[in-house]
């Protein structure tokens, strides 16, 4: 597993991943000074992204500013994994909201065999920021054997339009040890959940019980040497407010 972890940031941090686009087994971001609407929400590693280099991890956690060096200050923490020989690379983005629901679902492409796992996503609202209410980001399989993805930012009661951008693996189905979902209602603070130890995320989705609200953190965790899932969700409240969660994970077996 590697980690890539910094005290402080704005903006959008840029680095070379420590191998080409690993499987993505966590992400943390941490607002240094209180809460903050959301405007952008990146993590993971992306193909070309725009600048010289073939692959690079990106992360960033943002309210809405005028530039970079505006964004109020977070600290970060991320841990990815490689994947197993025979792993293929995919990328989706659009503009997510459908009509009438803050969801947006889309099937991609023909059928595999394999099982997709995330490698990085971006969720960023078009035109301001806003409150949270709902986010999600999930990859699965359609009875035909074809790669879905569902994406949700929604703030209470709009559904204000946004863009999303998914790279995505599909890891042989002979390296799969399993795939599991772990989840909890009503919760608040850290949520601590059962998890695997070579784990990759397939996908999240979390969402404040009562209200939308600004954030503070946002942690999503597999993997660990514990065998655990974690989870954070909260603004700067005391008690923190309730959320309901779950989280998909494919457990890895090891190779060489």
């Amino acid at each position: 597993m590697n980690f890539f972890d910094y005290d402080s940031w704005k903006g959008l941090f840029v680095e070379p991943p420590p191998t080409a686009r690993p499987g993505l087994d966590k992400f943390e971001f941490n607002f240094t000074y209180g809460d903050h609407h959301i405007r952008t929400i990146i993590a993971g590693c992306f193909e070309g992204s725009g600048l010289p280099l073939p692959n690079l991890l990106e992360l960033k956690f943002s309210d809405y500013e005028s530039d970079d060096a505006n964004d109020h200050e977070y600290t970060y923490d991320t841990a990815s994994r490689s994947l197993p020989p025979l792993t293929t690379y995919h990328r989706v983005g659009g503009e997510g909201r459908g009509s009438g629901s803050c969801n947006t679902s889309v099937t991609l492409g023909d059928p595999v065999s394999g099982i997709p796992v995330l490698v990085g996503f971006s969720l960023t609202y078009g035109k301001t920021d806003h409150h949270v209410w709902e986010v999600m980001v999930s990859l699965g399989k359609d009875a035909d054997g074809r790669v879905t993805l569902e994406t949700t930012l929604e703030d209470k009661p709009s559904c204000p339009a946004y863009s999303y951008a998914v790279e995505y693996a599909v890891v042989p189905e002979s390296r799969v040890a399993y795939t599991a979902r772990a989840s909890a209602t009503d919760h608040r603070g850290p949520a601590i959940l059962p998890g695997g130890n070579d784990d990759v995320l397939q996908g999240f989705w979390l969402k404040f019980r009562d209200d939308d609200h600004h954030l503070r953190e946002l942690s999503v965790s597999v993997g660990g040497n514990l065998g655990t899932t974690e989870v954070v969700f909260q603004d700067d409240s005391n008690p923190s407010p309730p959320y309901d969660v779950w989280v998909d994970y494919a457990e890895l077996k090891r190779f060489p």
